[in-house]
């Protein structure tokens, strides 16, 4: 029986902790497999859910923290967070080692040490270590641990393959997987009420974290100016509300009370399929070097052309003019140049989408593909005669 241990300990589900299910999801349906999960003790319930099938390893995981009355709590969670991940080392004995945080190289250090055998890591940002707190001690970790100690980097986009080049890795033994969405799970059709019975000629689209590096500010302030031009164009948002409130009450106020029928804030939906089947052009303003989106590839799948911003990985699942746009900068006036060609073309977004299904095969999004790269992967080090003990 292979033995693997996959760490995934963020508290709640986004689309990164969707997509390292799926992935654990092909280890599942090998033989031969032994899989457990290492989750944070205090793991949101709709995460426990998603990862009930699998089985489970609880560990505390600090809370990272420069305050002074804080900072006490933060060591004790760090020794015993690294005492408990040991602790399952020991245990299972792994022969692979998955990992999917960069903060998780930083808080279990220790524990990973003693740890001899192979180390995948797929990584979906690029590295923030000087971002967070500790900084030279996560410096140190990433370049003297970390780079030199993974055995293949699994980059989600190329533009995160060139982050792990410029840092001077020998990248030969790394790959680049795109993503492949997990199917969320689709609601009563009740939320079809939420959208315009008579609906426009050319209806815009979002669907992410409505706060202020996903850009939905400049998508209502370039819609309100096409609005003010071809009054007959519809913009759904969908997204919490609640992530970043403040935020999100901003955005709201900026629509006039004559385009509230128009700029339709949706909250946060769940069933794809009602949210495409009336949505013509997919856009995706993300103002921060997103590596990839989840929701790109989405899209694709449903035939929709996209406007993404020339930022991080987005780019590089786009034709530009063929099966979307690249916009030109990350502002609402170069988004609004895109989106108006739409407007001032009949047909462009029927064109595009049928190229946007066709790409799916092409860039290898589609879920075969996803399987066989990852196959590949673990293909590498576990299955294989002779492959018994890894740990210290």
């Amino acid at each position: 029986m292979n033995r693997v241990l996959a760490l995934l300990t963020s508290k709640v589900m986004y689309g990164k902790e969707r997509s390292n299910i799926e992935v654990y999801g092909i280890f599942k349906s090998r033989k031969n497999v032994n899989l457990s999960v290492v989750i944070n003790k205090d793991i949101h319930p709709k995460m426990k859910e998603a990862l009930s099938s699998y089985k489970t390893i609880p560990i505390i995981v600090p809370e990272r923290t420069i305050r002074k009355f804080r900072l006490l709590k933060f060591m004790g969670g760090y020794l015993l967070g690294n005492f408990m991940l040991l602790k399952a080392l020991i245990k299972n004995r792994p022969q692979l080692l998955m990992m999917c945080s960069e903060l998780d190289f930083y808080n279990f250090y220790p524990a990973l040490l003693l740890y001899r055998g192979p180390i995948v890591y797929r990584i979906g940002d690029a590295p923030a270590f000087r971002g967070l707190s500790f900084r030279r001690y996560n410096d140190f970790v990433w370049h003297h641990y970390v780079l030199p100690r993974v055995s293949t980097f699994v980059c989600i986009s190329k533009y995160i393959r060139k982050t792990i080049e410029e840092a001077d890795r020998d990248t030969k033994n790394d790959v680049v997987i795109y993503n492949y969405p997990p199917s969320r799970k689709k609601q009563d059709n009740n939320e079809a009420k939420l959208y315009q019975v008579d609906e426009a000629n050319l209806q815009f689209g979002f669907i992410g974290q409505v706060f202020d590096q996903k850009g939905v500010h400049h998508l209502v302030e370039a819609t309100l100016r096409i609005l003010e031009e071809h009054p007959h164009v519809l913009l759904y948002i969908a997204g919490s509300l609640n992530y970043v409130p403040d935020y999100a009450q901003m955005v709201q106020n900026m629509v006039p009370e004559k385009w509230k029928s128009q700029i339709v804030f949706l909250g946060e939906i769940s069933n794809l399929d009602i949210f495409f089947s009336h949505v013509d052009v997919l856009c995706v303003p993300s103002i921060k070097q997103e590596p990839l989106g989840n929701v790109l590839v989405e899209a694709k799948k449903y035939g929709r052309p996209c406007i993404v911003y020339p930022n991080g990985g987005m780019p590089e699942l786009i034709s530009e003019g063929i099966d979307g746009f690249v916009c030109d900068k990350p502002d609402a006036e170069s988004l609004y140049q895109k989106m108006v060609r739409y407007v001032q073309v009949p047909g462009l977004a029927q064109q595009q989408g049928k190229a946007s299904l066709q790409s799916v095969d092409k860039l290898g999004i589609d879920r075969k593909h996803f399987e066989d790269k990852w196959n590949g992967v673990f293909d590498r080090y576990i299955f294989k005669k002779g492959i018994n003990e890894w740990f210290i």
